[in-house]
């Protein structure tokens, strides 16, 4: 087995372990691999192929949390149907994404509103006829 495709195989099972944190290049070259110095794994690695060993390692270590994520998801969800307001905002949020908080950054600043006037619903009486009926009721 070549260096590459033994040291590539050590990363990639490394980095799947969820226990284990998320290695930089350094920690990845002195502690995983075992090198002395971080230009070592450059003679064995390009660049390219190190970003292609850790994203596939990272969906390996995604694969191991799904069937925790999935338990995790099911106890929020029970809490949001229980009427917890905290845990079905984290559901939406889960679901449909981060929702952006409508904040005023001047708060001495008015805010604007939209008014929408019917004028057919408004009932408006002249003056002249108001008196008529107000002299009427005498």
């Amino acid at each position: 087995m070549k260096a590459y495709d033994m040291h590539r195989a050590k990363l990639i099972e490394f980095l799947s372990d969820p226990d284990n944190d998320f290695p930089n290049r350094s920690e990845m070259a002195l502690l995983v691999l075992g090198y002395k110095e971080i230009s070592s794994m450059y003679k064995v690695f390009t660049k390219e192929q190190l970003t292609e060993i850790e994203q596939e390692g990272l969906a390996e270590r995604r694969k191991r949390y799904a069937p925790v994520l999935s338990e995790v998801d099911k106890a929020m969800f029970r809490e949001a149907k229980l009427g917890n307001h905290n845990a079905a905002k984290l559901m939406y949020e889960r679901i449909e994404g981060p929702v952006a908080a409508h904040t005023n950054d001047d708060l001495n600043k008015p805010t604007p509103v939209s008014v929408v006037i019917n004028v057919e619903d408004c009932s408006v009486e002249k003056e002249d006829e108001k008196e008529s009926v107000e002299d009427g009721d005498k």
